[in-house]
Formats: C-alpha cells, structure tokens, sequence
C-alpha cells in the first residue's frame, strides 16, 4: 500500500506540477516541480527532502550518507521528533526523537493553490507497534506546502480520553554556504539548555555566534529566527507558530567524525533551527482537542 505509486498518481497526482516516484534507497516520494520551486517530500517519515526555490541554491540540508532504508532515520532534511523529542525522559531504550519518523505516513490529500503553491498532506494514526512504545490513541497529519516560500505544519489529535503530554520538533536542516561565518538572530534574551555543556542553563546575548558545535535548546522563545549565511549571500527566516522552544544544532567537526550517516566536512553546510516544543515547554493536550505545529520559512538577500 505504500509503495503503490501507480494508485498514488491515479489519486493524487497533478498534472506534472506533482508526482509520486520512487526517491533514495527506492523509498515512496511525492516530487513537485512548479514554476515557483523543485521540492520532495518522503513518505517514510513524513521526511521534508528538498525545497529548492525557482532561482535559489536549495535551502534544506540532506546528507550525502544518509541511510534510506526502512527502520533508519533519514539524516537532514526535516524529520519529525514527535511525541518525545531526543530520548524519552523515562525510558533511554526507546527510539531517539519518537516514534514516525522510521514509520510510513498515508497521503490523505494534495492541491494546487490559486498562488501556484503544491500542497501535499499526509496522515499516520495509532496502531498496535506505536502501543506497544506510547500507549495513546493519536492522529498526526502533516501538511507540507511548497512554493516561494515554504510552510510546514504538523497537527496532533488527541483521540483518547485523557490529557496527552507530549514534547516534539520540526527538526529542520538548512543548507548554508560556511557555518563558521552563519549567525542566528531572534534569540536574544532567551534562556536555553547547553546539552553539549552539561544541559547547563544559560541567557542568549545578542545572535547564536557561532553556531557550530552548538546543541541548544531555547526556551519560551516564539519569535521568528533568521539564519544570516554571508558567504552564501541570504538569509533564512523561520516564522514559527505553536512552537515555544528553538533548537540550534550543528555537530562541529569532532562530534562529525563519529556519526557514520554524515560525512567529516558536512557540518559546514548545516545548521539546524527548529521549531519546537521541548524540555520545559512540553505540549498538553486535553481529550478530544489538537495541537498545532507549524513554521514558514522564505528566503532573504543577504543585507
């Protein structure tokens, strides 16, 4: 069923602005090509591969190295960290980053907007294997809209009768001309976590510089973040909603040399800002009701 890419063009197809094909390691992919953008997105995972802007370089990050076999994380991109973000608090035996970003998501609906963009948008629900790790009736739907400027938006539905809490990340990897030189406005002010110190607390004073060897979690940070790359000439603006937690990671070159899915140079073209709910700012959602996640991210020429 969700490798069945002749239903999913005979369903959800449009036109040659949208198709379904099969993408790295052979895995199910939705490919837009519009007059506003190139873009894919994986149906393992829910998994954000490319958004690449009519004109521009790409704007998301994916690893060279990255594995796409089923039952592995996809590295870069924009993996979803849903219902725990990094380990689960109680239980470090349990999948880093939750449980759908190794799942297949089902595609529920596509479109073409009036202003040219492509919606895609994906469902995955409770079963018995996702029991077994969080024994919590759910309905995630992810809805992933591509044009000029890209928007990301992912819903949980709480289906059981009882207050879900719950932590989670739109863990997105953006592509950058030189980390080194790369700073991150929008955080001033904001206490965050240190994980690569201790998960010593600390305060923000003025933009995140430099960014790498950086694995930071803001917190009660809801503004916008602007990721200035001037060796790449632009800027990333990342406008968040329902989101008060910011994450900053890059792995510098140390911490490169021993992830085996990313290559010993590749922590100079990245740098992750999420949108976030994590640590302190975990989600409560009362039976019956839904929580919104959402970021929309457009370019900018470097000032």
């Amino acid at each position: 069923m969700h490798t069945d890419l002749t239903h999913l063009n005979e369903r959800f197809s449009i036109d040659s602005r949208l198709t379904f094909a099969e993408g790295p390691g052979g895995l199910p992919t939705a490919h837009i090509a519009s007059p506003y953008c190139r873009a894919s997105i994986c149906l393992y995972g829910g998994h954000v591969l490319h958004w690449e802007p009519v004109g521009c370089d790409p704007v998301i990050f994916l690893s060279e190295r990255s594995s796409f076999t089923p039952g592995q994380p996809i590295r870069g991109g924009i993996p979803i960290c849903w219902p725990w973000f990094a380990d689960h608090p109680d239980r470090p035996d349990l999948p880093l980053h939750g449980l759908v970003r190794t799942r297949f998501w089902q595609v529920i609906d596509t479109a073409e907007l009036p202003d040219g963009s492509v919606v895609v948008a994906l469902e995955i629900t409770d079963d018995d294997s996702t029991r077994k790790l969080w024994p919590h009736p759910f309905r995630l739907e992810l809805t992933a809209t591509f044009g000029i400027v890209f928007d990301l938006e992912l819903v949980t539905t709480n289906l059981s009768d009882s207050t879900l809490r719950l932590t989670e990340a739109l863990h997105s990897y953006f592509r950058v001309a030189d980390a080194e030189r790369v700073r991150v406005r929008g955080l001033d002010g904001a206490v965050y976590i240190d994980k690569a110190d201790a998960f010593t607390r600390k305060t923000q004073v003025g933009p995140v510089e430099p960014v790498t060897s950086s694995d930071s979690v803001y917190l009660n940070s809801e503004q916008a973040c602007l990721i200035e790359d001037p060796s790449g000439g632009r800027r990333i603006c990342i406008a968040k909603r329902g989101s008060r937690s910011t994450v900053v990671f890059n792995p510098g070159p140390e911490c490169a040399r021993d992830m085996t899915d990313l290559t010993d140079t590749a922590w100079r073209q990245m740098v992750c800002v999420e949108t976030a709910n994590a640590l302190d700012n975990m989600v409560e959602i009362e039976a019956g009701q839904l929580h919104r996640l959402g970021a929309t991210i457009a370019l900018e020429p470097q000032e």
